[in-house]
C-alpha cells in the first residue's frame, strides 16, 4: 500500500518545513517578547513614583487617589503589554500561517499574565508559541532559552537550500 501524495497530508514529508523568512520572524518574536518584561518593570516603576508623589502630597495612606493610581497602573500595564504581545504575536501568526485572531489571543494572554513574575510569565506565552513552532524546524529551546547561533545556522541552511542554483 502506497502512502498518500504529499499534498494530502497535513505535515511536511521529505521537504524542508517552512522557510528562512518564517524562521527569522520566529526568532524576532522570541527575543522581542522580552519587551514585555521591560515594559512591566518600567510601568511599575512609574506607577510607584506616581504613588509616592500622591502619598506625599495628600499625606494620607488611605487616599482614594492613591487607589486610583494603582488601578490606573494595572490598566497601563495591561494595555502596553497587550500592544507588545500583539506585535510579536502577529509575527508568530504570520510564521505559522495563522489568522490575526491568533495574534490577538497571544496578546491577551501575554497581557493578562504579565504582572506575574515581573512580566516573565507574559513573555513566556509568546516564547512558548515560538518554541512549539521551532520544534517543526528541528530546533530545541533549552532551559536557558533559544541559542541564537543554532537559529542563525538553520536560517543560513534554509537560505542556501531555497536559493535557485
Amino acid at each position: 500500500m502506497q502512502p498518500p501524495p504529499p499534498e494530502f497530508v497535513p505535515y511536511p514529508r521529505g521537504d524542508q518545513y517552512g522557510s528562512a523568512e518564517k524562521l527569522r520572524l520566529l526568532q524576532k518574536a522570541y527575543y522581542g517578547a522580552y519587551w514585555i518584561v521591560a515594559s512591566t518593570l518600567g510601568t511599575a516603576f512609574l506607577a510607584g513614583i506616581a504613588a509616592f508623589v500622591v502619598g506625599f502630597v495628600t499625606r494620607d495612606a488611605n487616599s482614594p487617589v492613591l487607589g486610583l493610581v494603582v488601578v490606573l497602573a494595572y490598566v497601563a500595564i495591561f494595555a502596553v503589554n497587550f500592544v507588545i504581545g500583539f506585535k510579536y504575536g502577529r509575527l508568530v501568526a504570520e510564521a505559522k500561517d495563522r489568522e490575526a485572531g491568533y495574534a490577538v489571543i497571544l496578546g491577551i494572554f501575554a497581557s493578562l499574565l504579565s504582572p506575574c513574575c515581573i512580566g516573565a510569565v507574559g513573555s513566556a506565552v509568546i516564547q512558548q508559541a515560538v518554541a512549539n513552532e521551532l520544534k517543526k524546524y528541528g530546533l530545541k529551546v533549552g532551559f536557558l532559552g533559544l541559542r541564537k547561533e543554532e537559529v542563525e545556522a538553520k536560517i543560513a541552511s534554509y537560505s542556501q537550500y531555497q536559493q535557485p542554483s
